[in-house]
């Protein structure tokens, strides 16, 4: 039956791709997702704060940048406000759209 229907590489292949258009360049400040560095707060660091993530994109004024974590075929717009979330998720279901591919971000 695999070549009655899509490979699961193909379809993760795919996904990974749609991911790069989606995320654009990062040092594009209209950019959605743009982001200037990344922040470690791992255990064990003199700076390790639990109530940060362990691994962060962050833009030059401090904030989080916002991001599209996949959850196997879920994936969830997150952004450091209402607003900045609800353009990462319109640009996502745009250029998935745009592609072909289905999207319930």
């Amino acid at each position: 039956m695999m070549g009655l229907s899509s490979s699961p590489y193909i379809a993760i292949k795919g996904t990974h791709l749609a991911e790069e258009i989606v995320f654009g360049d990062h040092k594009d400040p209209t950019n959605p997702f743009c982001w200037s560095s990344i922040r470690l707060n791992l255990p064990g660091m003199p700076s390790y704060s639990p109530l940060l993530p362990w691994v962060s994109k962050v833009r030059d004024d401090g904030t989080l940048a916002a991001d599209v974590p996949r959850f196997v075929d879920d994936l969830r717009p997150v952004g450091p406000s209402e607003e900045e979330c609800c353009l990462a998720a319109h640009t996502i279901a745009t250029i998935y759209s745009y592609l072909g591919l289905q999207i319930a971000a």
